[in-house]
């Protein structure tokens, strides 16, 4: 019964306790578990009870130190107090925990082992803040920079700040526990401060920024600001003083200087919303004193527009959270006035915790004026561009090291006598770009120049790779970057130094050289001595030299001695003078042009050379009188005259001569002001060919001219080259060649026409031989002989067209070349009349070729194969536009009677018919009266009609048998000149019908021109045209000799005959043999005379 009460009490006992508590068995399984634990680590009775100790919690409770407690330090000592122990929990995290274990050991049962666990982990945590809290505050009040007292409620001092004693010069043992009021020996009974604790302090609790000022004895008179805090849970009172006397001096001051020295300052408090400027600020901006600062803006609307960009740049970077906050920067401002300014902003950033994150809250700095700053910078770089031009034009070289000899910059001649781009040798020593000069004596002398701050020079040899080995005069020179550096090619002046050395006896031959005059003088006018060619150039024998008649007042133009006296000054300031030009007088009284230079001499006396230039001047004279010419010439031409750069990519002056836009400036977008859009890339693939090839620039292309029409030019520039070859600038002109384009237009328009006409007279002439020949007949004589009239009346009409340049012909011109031939001695055997009508080309050849089968047929057969016959032909108009008509009668009387009608259509009626029908669209009617034949055609106007006024053929030669016998040419030698080999041998076969011996025929100029005047022969035929040469040699030579010739030619009356040949009679081809024939025979008869026109 003992057992079970103690049993009970245990359990009763185990759940009134609060900690954590565990009863282990010897196997160290959980027996109990009170409520606490469970509730503390989370876990349920059932998963508890009877297991493992280390498994509890899923084996959360393997814990090492709990292992070591339970396993080896507990079976020792039994009982084990506050054994700490941290560990993780899943659930419950982190704990720290401090474990108190006992060993119980049971009657009559395994001793048992009671586990109490303390959860400390909260309290630890807890003090461990308190004593950071504890370890803070008193840091805070020794670190405190500003005087801090604790007073309790008595207003007794507590604790106080290191800077308080320092501050106020009071002693520690003289603060603490001490009345407030007491202290310093009572230099702190203020009444400010009693208000403030006695009064404002028990009703606010607080206040902030009080200022007081009071004297003290040993500080005199000091500027606080008071703030006060009551802390009631802790009755104490927090006094904080803040000793800005030095601050409210340094304002004081600060306010002065920026004033003084014109700095504005401004402050961005971005938490209060306030914007604030000095007047020295709003004073920099021309902003009004009295209008509110724009506060919110991020760039100001007085900020430069093109500034505007980096100034929001610069406020999103300086209040960047991620950045430093620094500000600088430097951009421009247009003040109300107009005047832009440059400033500068320099300033700071701060940044605070707001809502979690850091942000800007105040940004603060200072605004200058920097104009003049930028103005001198500017005008400081644009120096230094200057001296760069000057050390680059200097003859010399020149170099900048640093103090380590390391290269900075050289001129352009140090460039270029090194050989090395500046790339290559900026920033390495000087050791390093000229191998082997450190240990020399140049190497020794900058580094004494360096060292002992004195310049250097020297004399000396060097070897470049490129180059081969110079003589270099150096001068150094200390200067704060380091060492300048100048040094110059001296090889020549060396190599005639040896020379000199090598031979004294060189100056004689000198003085005594033909082209250099030396003259040695004095400086008041005397001559002293003077070489032989000086004396040549004034026209002076050496006798009168040495008698004193040569003196400089004699020898100067009075125009000329100011140039003396100035010489003299120079030799007296420099110990030189020159080079110069001036006039000397001739001793015959001319002028001649010398160049002269003089050097002073060591003993008073100077010395001049002297060059005779007179034939240089009159050549400059000769070139600014051409370079006149040239100008006038230039101005007087009507081409358009033009400068382009080297590239030409920029049209430098055009003179546009009233034809295109002048250019008197630099004009970049010439090609899109001059040329066609579809031109611009011909222009350029022809410039690209000049620059690359270096040839001339010579192009044909169109321009837009000054009225916005398209012209054509020829353009052509040539090159203006330095001594060296590099194209300076193109010089060109460009033709106006807008009338030849236009005509060679106009050419390839009438050669495309001719070839067409051409072709269809060709297609016409075969489609007549086919039809007058017949297909698969015989031909006879008699075929022939119609189908040669047929070609020969198409060419009639094809030279009638040819003189009006195919604008078309005369309808009476047509029908008086057609029956012409047929009048005979006759003239009224043939009538022709009707009114003035101009007709197209096509129907010219139409209508020829119905009048020629006409007329042959009455010739043959009708009214014209007999005498007495008689023909008439008379047309009229008839009818009202557009309906007009073309009525022509054909009429024959007194011929042979016509007993019947044809039994069938020969080919010329059926050709009538077909080609006036179908190509005019006419209407033919054939009578065949016993009285002779009747024809009329009637035709429509607007068939045949051509267009403009009326077309006046030129007289032709006349095509009518010449009543001449050729037997006359029986057995005569006659040359033929004829390129065509079949229409030449047609008139060699006609001319051996005749009883001729014909020589050729012969096809060239050359070859006619030889014959013509070697040969033996008794007349001559030559074509006009020879391949396109001209037979005019040959015709002349036949005319010295008294030869007779005639020419044929397939021109009409287009060709200019020369003035001595326009008597030849002319054949217009196609011609008829049998007349070819009888015109020879009368040339042959008449030889001599004349030649009557054909």
């Amino acid at each position: 019964m003992v057992a079970e009460h103690d049993s009970e009490l245990a359990r009763a006992i185990l759940e009134t306790v609060t900690l954590p508590l565990l009863t282990l068995d010897a196997d160290l399984r959980v027996e109990t578990a009170n409520e606490a634990f469970l509730d503390q680590f989370q876990v349920s009775r059932p998963e508890t009870l009877g297991t493992l100790v280390y498994d509890l919690g899923n084996g959360q409770w393997d814990i090492p130190e709990l292992r070591r407690l339970l396993g080896e330090i507990l079976p020792e000592k039994r009982i084990v107090s506050n054994y700490r122990v941290e560990h993780d929990f899943e659930r419950i995290g982190r704990r720290t925990m401090h474990l108190n274990a006992r060993r119980v050991d049971r009657s009559g049962r395994p001793a048992l082992i009671l586990l109490a666990i303390s959860d400390d982990t909260e309290r630890e945590a807890a003090q461990a803040e308190l004593d950071g809290r504890i370890e803070l505050a008193d840091k805070l009040i020794g670190s405190v920079r500003e005087g801090l007292l604790i007073l309790d409620q008595d207003l007794r001092v507590q604790s106080a700040s290191s800077a308080f004693y320092e501050r106020f010069a009071v002693q520690p043992e003289k603060t603490i526990g001490h009345l407030v009021y007491e202290l310093g020996n009572g230099q702190w009974d203020i009444p400010e401060l009693r208000l403030l604790l006695g009064e404002v302090l028990p009703r606010q609790r607080s206040f902030d920024d009080f200022e007081v000022t009071h004297t003290f004895e040993g500080i005199g008179e000091r500027v606080m600001l008071l703030n006060g805090r009551r802390l009631d849970h802790m009755d104490l009172i927090l006094l904080a003083i803040r000793d800005v006397t030095d601050l409210r001096q340094n304002a004081t001051r600060l306010e002065a200087v920026t004033s003084a020295a014109h700095v504005g300052v401004f402050e961005d408090d971005r938490r209060a919303g306030r914007l604030f400027w000095s007047p020295e600020m709003r004073s920099i901006l021309g902003y009004p004193k009295n209008d509110p600062a724009p506060i919110g803006e991020t760039v100001p609307d007085f900020v430069h527009p093109e500034d505007r960009a980096s100034v929001s740049d610069t406020f999103a970077r300086v209040t960047d959270p991620a950045g430093d906050g620094a500000l600088f920067h430097e951009h421009r401002i247009i003040r109300p006035d107009g005047e832009t300014r440059w400033v500068q902003m320099k300033g700071k950033t701060e940044f605070a915790e707001v809502e979690g994150e850091r942000r800007p809250v105040l940004i603060r700095g200072i605004l200058l004026d920097v104009t003049e700053r930028r103005t001198a910078e500017e005008a400081l770089r644009e120096r230094e561009r200057r001296l760069r031009n000057v050390l680059d034009g200097m003859g010399e070289a020149f170099g900048l090291m640093d103090h380590d000899l390391r290269i900075i910059t050289q001129n352009e001649a140090a460039l270029e006598l090194d050989g090395r781009p500046l790339e290559d040798i900026r920033g390495r020593t000087h050791w390093e770009v000229y191998p082997g000069s450190e240990r020399s004596e140049l190497g020794r002398l900058y580094k004494k120049a360096l060292k002992e701050q004195v310049p250097v020079s020297l004399e000396h040899r060097y070897t470049f790779p490129h180059d081969g080995t110079k003589w270099l005069e150096m001068r150094a020179f200390p200067v704060p970057e380091g060492l300048a550096v100048f040094w110059r090619d001296i090889t020549e002046r060396k190599d005639a130094e040896a020379a000199l050395r090598d031979s004294e006896s060189r100056l004689r031959k000198v003085l005594d050289m033909e082209t250099v005059g030396v003259v040695f003088f004095d400086l008041v006018g005397g001559v002293l001595d003077a070489n032989d060619a000086y004396l040549s150039m004034i026209g002076y024998s050496r006798a009168e030299l040495e008698k004193g008649e040569v003196r400089y007042e004699r020898l100067t133009p009075p125009d000329w001695r100011w140039r003396d006296e100035q010489t003299i000054a120079e030799l007296k300031a420099d110990g030189k003078a020159g080079p110069f030009e001036k006039q000397y007088t001739h001793k015959d009284g001319s002028r001649i042009w010398v160049e002269c230079v003089d050097k002073m001499l060591d003993d008073g006396t100077a010395v001049e050379i002297i060059i005779d230039v007179t034939e240089r001047k009159r050549a400059e004279a000769d070139l600014r009188e051409s370079e006149d010419r040239y100008r006038a010439l230039v101005s007087s031409t009507s081409d358009v005259i033009y400068r382009m750069s080297p590239d030409w990519s920029e049209m430098r002056e055009l003179g546009g001569r009233g034809f295109i836009t002048d250019t008197h400036e630099p004009r970049r977008d010439w090609m899109t002001g001059y040329i066609p859009r579809e031109d611009q890339p011909l222009v350029e693939a022809a410039i690209r060919d000049t620059i690359d090839s270096g040839n001339h620039f010579d192009l044909e292309h169109r321009i837009l001219k000054l009225d916005g029409s398209v012209a054509w030019v020829r353009s052509r520039a040539v090159p203006l080259t330095d001594e060296e070859g590099r194209v300076l600038e193109w010089f060109g002109a460009a033709s106006d060649v807008t009338a030849r384009k236009r005509a060679e237009e106009h050419q390839n328009v009438l050669m495309g026409e001719l070839d067409h006409r051409v072709k269809n007279i060709l297609a016409v002439v075969q489609s007549i031989a086919r039809q007058s020949l017949g297909r698969g007949k015989t031909v006879g004589p008699d075929a022939a002989e119609r189908l040669v009239g047929r070609i020969n009346a198409l060419a009639q009409s094809h030279a009638l067209l040819a003189r009006s340049r195919w604008q078309g012909a005369d309808f009476g011109d047509l029908v008086e070349n057609t029956v012409a031939p047929y009048r005979g001695e006759e003239q009224d055997r043939v009538a022709a009349a009707g009114p003035e009508l101009n007709v197209t080309p096509k129907a010219a050849q139409t209508l020829t070729l119905a009048l020629h089968e006409l007329v042959t047929n009455a010739g043959k057969y009708g009214a014209l194969s007999q005498e007495g016959g008689r023909l008439e032909i008379k047309w009229e108009l008839s009818g009202e536009a557009p309906e007009r008509r073309l009525k022509v009668k054909w009429v024959e009387r007194g011929g042979p009677p016509i007993e019947q009608q044809p039994s069938r259509k020969g080919f010329g009626s059926r050709l009538i018919r077909q080609i006036l029908s179908a190509e005019l669209d006419g209407e033919v009617a054939m009578d065949f009266d016993r009285a002779g034949l009747r024809v009329q055609f009637d035709l429509p106007l607007a068939n045949l009609q051509a267009q403009g006024g009326g077309f006046t053929a030129p007289p032709r030669n006349e095509d009518a048998p010449i009543p001449e016998d050729p037997a006359s040419l029986e057995g005569k030698r006659v040359l033929v000149v004829e390129d065509e080999q079949i229409i030449g041998q047609d008139t060699v076969e006609a001319l051996r019908s005749a009883g001729c011996s014909p020589i050729g025929p012969i096809g060239t100029v050359d070859a006619a021109l030889r014959l013509a005047v070697s040969e033996t022969f008794d007349a001559a035929v030559l074509d006009l045209n020879l391949n396109g040469e001209m037979a005019w040699p040959a015709a002349r030579a036949l005319r010295a000799r008294e030869i007779p010739f005639v020419f044929t030619t397939g021109y009409a009356e287009t060709v200019t005959m020369p003035r001595e040949l326009k008597d030849v009679t002319r054949i217009e081809k196609p011609f008829n043999t049998d007349r070819l024939v009888n015109v020879l025979a009368a040339e042959l008869n008449s030889a001599g005379n004349a030649a009557h026109s054909v």
